[in-house]
């Protein structure tokens, strides 16, 4: 999930993201450039390389996995 993605997985990350952030965001389905900046600041919080792209291991940490 990237910068121009759409559909139900990026919900499902805006809503993850929003819970593990302690923030309330935008939840509309599309990876906009603040969404985008959004993931790198939670995979920085997670000490993760900071790409603002949702790979696999993002996914997992959002998931609790």
């Amino acid at each position: 999930v990237k910068v121009g993605s759409t559909g139900d997985a990026v919900r499902r990350v805006q809503r993850g993201l929003t819970a593990a952030l302690g923030r309330r965001g935008k939840i509309d389905g599309a990876v906009s450039k603040k969404t985008a900046r959004a993931v790198a600041k939670y995979q920085r919080k997670a000490g993760l390389p900071a790409s603002g792209v949702v790979t696999e291991e993002v996914w997992d940490r959002l998931l609790g996995r």
